[in-house]
């Protein structure tokens, strides 16, 4: 059966006295909820301009996970700093800043990919590789350095293509189908993850591939 499209009014978005006021349907899956958020951004770039810009739900109350991965998405792709209006589940209303990990290019020729990748299409560069946007299922992203991935890495990416080991792989959202660092595979790189809505590091430790919680 196909899937059934998110509603629009799972995200609204209104412009009031104070600023911008985000509405999330938070009964939705976040990723959905993300994309459909990005989607509107793209048609309204000039109403976030010099506004403060506010974030709510109106079915149950962000958790942590959740308003990092939004906050993220929203500063990291877009520039727009946003606040929680109407709080975030109980204990954890202090987020954590967005992890200085998660972006260090080395290389001195990065690429910037500022779109996603579909199912597919592909990507090769030498150097670092920064995709703002999602790698979906069937897409495949290869780099000699580092890959970045501001948006959910679902497809295939192979960093370090020349054999440096010292490579690394980040993204917002880690769901791959499969990881390649150097001459290192994760087949089954669903093992390695912690599946939280949270920004992830992959690396080579010892002979193996491993995944971490950027925090």
């Amino acid at each position: 059966m196909p899937r059934k499209p998110i509603p629009e009014d799972a995200v609204v978005i209104k412009g009031t006295l104070d600023g911008v006021n985000i509405v999330l349907d938070t009964s939705k899956d976040i990723i959905k909820i993300s994309t459909k958020l990005e989607q509107k951004i793209k048609a309204n770039k000039d109403f976030f301009e010099g506004n403060q810009v506010f974030v709510s739900s109106k079915s149950k109350p962000l958790t942590k996970d959740e308003w990092d991965y939004i906050r993220s998405m929203l500063k990291l792709k877009y520039g727009v700093v946003a606040v929680p209006f109407g709080g975030i589940e109980q204990g954890s209303q202090e987020p954590q800043e967005i992890p200085e990990q998660l972006f260090k290019p080395s290389s001195t020729n990065p690429r910037v990919v500022s779109h996603t990748l579909r199912a597919g299409q592909s990507i090769q560069h030498e150097g670092d590789l920064i995709i703002l946007g999602d790698v979906n299922p069937g897409a495949e992203v290869t780099a000699s350095g580092n890959v970045f991935v501001f948006g959910s890495l679902r497809g295939k990416v192979f960093a370090g293509a020349r054999g440096d080991k010292t490579c690394y792989i980040t993204a917002l959202d880690f769901d791959p189908v499969q990881l390649r660092i150097a001459d290192r595979v994760a087949i089954q790189p669903q093992q390695l993850l912690k599946r939280e809505i949270r920004p992830q590091k992959a690396y080579i430790d010892g002979d193996a591939i491993v995944v971490i919680i950027l925090r």
